[in-house]
């Protein structure tokens, strides 16, 4: 679909994924530093803030560039959230409450994954890819 969308191969479109896979896990160190320097809250915040902008450049681009640029923009804000939220649930829980969280946490965050993918599929049929970023 990106390919056609913005006339590049098949393996550049896959740089939509790769690219961003890999600010991620860089940034994943980057989170972990800021969350004990500035506290986790507000780099949830800030996080969630670079998420929604990288989104909006993303549902916006005009050239695959600028699509590209959304998602690593996207992927290095988005990081700071499974990081900031883990260290979050440490600070404010005691042990047998925290390991409950942890848990509601990472079955929240997968189920929140693949209805998204599932949405995001029929959304993409019923408009197009765009719908499914906005």
């Amino acid at each position: 679909m990106f390919s056609e969308s913005f006339g590049v191969s098949e393996t550049m479109a896959s740089l939509l994924i790769s690219v961003p896979l890999f600010v991620l896990g860089i940034r994943f160190f980057v989170y972990t530093a800021l969350s004990d320097a500035f506290g986790s809250r507000i780099i949830i915040f800030l996080a969630i803030g670079f998420g929604t902008v990288g989104t909006l450049i993303i549902s916006a681009a005009l050239a695959f560039e600028i699509m590209l640029a959304g998602r690593i923009f996207q992927a290095a804000g988005l990081a700071g959230i499974p990081v900031a939220g883990m260290a979050y649930i440490s600070e404010e829980y005691k042990t047998r409450a925290m390991m409950i969280a942890v848990g509601d946490y990472i079955s929240c965050n997968s189920l929140g994954r693949m209805s998204g993918r599932v949405f995001s599929g029929i959304l993409t049929d019923l408009w197009n890819w765009r719908a499914r970023f906005l």
